[in-house]
């Protein structure tokens, strides 16, 4: 889905938009996208009411559509969608730093992982960043995770980020859904859980051409004059 031509980026985009939410989401994070897309839909439909008609359906259709849309933006990936140019390798590092940060402030998460071409060595300057964070379910803070989710997916929208962050309730969820052959770098992980990364989140700020892709050089015999 993630593949891009002039016409796939087109269908990639409505797809997202259609299904957003819903897409390889946890049960815990489609609840709270649900709920908070509900609360906006109630306080704009009221709003249009004032000046689209004194009908329903009218203004309850225009607040869904634009309701949606801002949430799809601020809450989705729509640049993992479009895949521009990503900021470069330093500015993610520097926004990793400030998702573990939020993240320690409280005791919110078990775990916070890098999925993706990051952890396969395959990064590039189209790459997206596959951020999966195991919220407490046990604690109250595991709602604060929820949120911090939502604003950390808002905040990389303005930088032009393409992120893909979800926070799952557990390690299971994400065994179902990444790939056998990524070994996630390890930005935090509270010890009760059993992982196998690939690198640190330390390591990966000394060497950060290590998660870099490499392209292969071949080169061709010299052929002298007189041979074929």
């Amino acid at each position: 889905m993630k593949k891009t031509g002039k016409g796939r980026t087109y269908r990639n985009v409505a797809i997202g938009w259609i299904t957003h939410s819903l897409h390889s989401t946890d049960v815990s994070e489609m609840a709270f996208r649900a709920g908070i897309e509900g609360v906006a839909l109630a306080l704009t439909c009221v709003f249009y009411r004032h000046w689209l008609t004194n009908s329903l359906w009218k203004p309850l259709l225009a607040a869904g559509i634009t309701v949606h849309t801002v949430l799809w933006l601020l809450d989705g990936n729509f640049w993992v969608y479009l895949r521009p140019k990503n900021p470069g390798l330093p500015r993610i590092i520097r926004f990793l730093e400030q998702v573990r940060s939020a993240f320690l402030r409280f005791p919110a998460s078990e775990a916070i992982l890098v999925y993706g071409s990051m952890c396969r060595r395959q990064f590039h300057d189209r790459s997206d960043l596959d951020l999966r964070v195991i919220r407490r379910k046990s604690s109250i803070w595991g709602l604060y995770a929820l949120a911090l989710g939502f604003l950390f997916r808002s905040y990389s929208f303005f930088l032009r980020l393409p992120v893909d962050l979800q926070v799952v309730d557990s390690l299971e969820f994400l065994d179902r859904q990444m790939r056998a052959d990524e070994h996630p770098i390890l930005l935090f992980t509270s010890g009760a859980l059993r992982l196998n990364p690939s690198m640190s989140f330390d390591e990966l700020v000394k060497n950060p051409s290590f998660v870099l892709r490499r392209t292969e050089v071949v080169k061709l015999p010299k052929v002298g004059l007189g041979q074929a």
